[in-house]
């Protein structure tokens, strides 16, 4: 049987974080075999990861395993040194462990393979305590989406559409910066937020600049990781994941007709998903209920238009992470997944709708996260 072995920085490698509930921005070592579960971190990190570390994982520095040579060792040999201990060992290590230590751990005899399943396919059906973690991130992230609201409400609009807020145009990087705000407050951290107005909104992934005009789409979409969180029982590293669209005044009646079409898709997707529904026909119900409604998926001028990105993915350590709500995934829902549900329509001379909320699969259906209601005209 090969044991597990993960170079990486567990700020940024979820499975790293999720083996060892340690929180670090530098790299360490977590080896997993029959007899034993650990990690090899710095001296600078020892007692924090002896705290912190999850019960049942050994912690070493390298001094445990070299002396006074350990200043001088290497990352090869100190998994020289784990292949010693635990001998007649082949180790498993992730599709992106680094390759340079592959090459030397090559040259030394040492079995290594990438995996070709996830090292933890656990981590899909999601704890109590993971729920939990999640919730809070999802809290976070709705607190940040009343307040980015409550800017569209306050502001007043020009004689030329645009919107105006405490005597000056109100722009996207102006609501994103509130939102940051917001977000760190409250000990979570996003990056590439969306604030899209317009045409920009045509681009699911356009995080939007400029000026915010009346009467067109504002896509919103704020992903957070709390990192921080301000309850104790809570663990960190979980991400939170919502999108609403909304318009100043009164829209278009296309643009209210793709918006109608899409929060149906949304609720209908929502209220099918249930342990063995697959990820594909989770979105095939979705796509479905947008074509009833006229709204065609197609390219355009070498440009795509319609709902043309999957319904959802799964959300816990990684923002994208397994199960996928697409075409791609034949492979049934679990209880205790957690995806996003999030159909969209893009099209240039409209600009975008996108409205998405988390969803927890239970025993025999699937629970709403969210708590925050749908506004979409808003004066």
């Amino acid at each position: 049987m090969a044991s597990k072995l993960i170079f990486a920085k567990s700020s940024s490698c979820a499975d790293m974080l999720y083996a060892t509930g340690f929180l670090a921005f530098d790299p360490f070592l977590y080896f997993e075999t029959e007899k034993e579960k650990g990690v090899i971190v710095s001296s600078l990190e020892f007692g924090r990861a002896s705290k912190e570390a999850r019960k049942g994982i050994k912690v070493y520095e390298p001094r445990d395993l070299f002396g006074r040579r350990a200043d001088r060792v290497s990352i090869a040999t100190l998994i020289q040194k784990l292949d010693r201990l635990f001998p007649k060992n082949s180790w498993c290590v992730p599709a992106d462990f680094p390759l340079n230590i592959g090459l030397q751990l090559k040259r030394r005899k040492i079995k290594i393979s990438p995996a070709r399943k996830p090292l933890f396919p656990e981590r899909t059906r999601k704890s109590i305590q993971e729920v939990a973690a999640i919730k809070a991130a999802l809290s976070i992230s709705e607190a940040a989406m009343a307040k980015a609201m409550q800017i569209i409400v306050d502001s007043i609009v020009s004689r030329d559409g645009t919107l105006i807020r405490n005597k000056a145009p109100l722009t996207s990087e102006k609501i994103k910066f509130e939102i940051s705000m917001v977000l760190l407050e409250a000990g979570a951290h996003a990056e590439s937020t969306i604030v899209a107005c317009g045409g920009q909104a045509a681009d699911p992934h356009n995080s939007g600049s400029g000026p915010i005009r009346a009467g067109q789409p504002i896509v919103i979409d704020i992903f957070p990781r709390l990192l921080d969180p301000r309850d104790p029982a809570i663990p960190s590293g979980y991400w939170g994941d919502i999108t609403r669209t909304f318009v100043k005044g009164k829209a278009p009646y296309r643009l209210r007709k793709a918006y109608d079409a899409v929060k149906e898709a949304r609720d209908r997707a929502k209220d099918f998903i249930k342990p063995g529904v697959s990820g594909a026909e989770a979105f095939r119900i979705a796509a479905d209920t947008l074509e009833k409604h006229g709204f065609k998926t197609e390219k355009v001028n070498g440009v795509n238009q319609g709902f043309f990105h999957g319904l959802g993915h799964g959300v816990g350590l990684d923002i994208h992470e397994p199960p996928a709500l697409s075409l791609r995934n034949p492979h049934p829902l679990e209880q205790g997944n957690i995806v996003t549900v999030e159909p969209g329509l893009y099209y240039p001379d409209l600009g975008g709708i996108r409205l998405e909320d988390m969803v927890l699969v239970q025993k025999n259906s699937s629970l709403t996260l969210n708590s925050f209601q749908d506004h979409f005209e808003i004066d």
